[in-house]
């Protein structure tokens, strides 16, 4: 389908956008739900929290700032528990 034309009948039915693809839209819009579409269209995807999507890089960072007396501090600046930095330490 013309793309064009789809953006004018998403424009006039926004109502008519399926769950969640609705919010989706409102949160990227027309052109990001499309390239989403083409890029992963027909299959099932999880979308986890951001913390779990960008772990590698929050893990190396941790690993970068820790210097064996700041464990508190980590865990206070990136949202973890102690037990889940240690583990984080030992991972990266």
């Amino acid at each position: 389908m013309n793309t064009e034309l789809l953006r004018e009948l998403v424009n006039k039915y926004p109502e008519e956008v399926i769950e969640p693809f609705d919010v989706i839209l409102k949160v990227i819009g027309f052109d990001g739900v499309i390239a989403l579409t083409e890029e992963v269209g027909g299959s099932s995807i999880y979308v986890p929290n951001a913390k779990s999507i960008f772990m590698g890089c929050i893990g190396k960072q941790i690993k970068e700032d820790y210097n064996g007396r700041n464990l508190r501090e980590l865990c206070k600046t990136y949202g973890y528990c102690d037990r889940t930095v240690k583990t984080i330490l030992e991972r990266y």
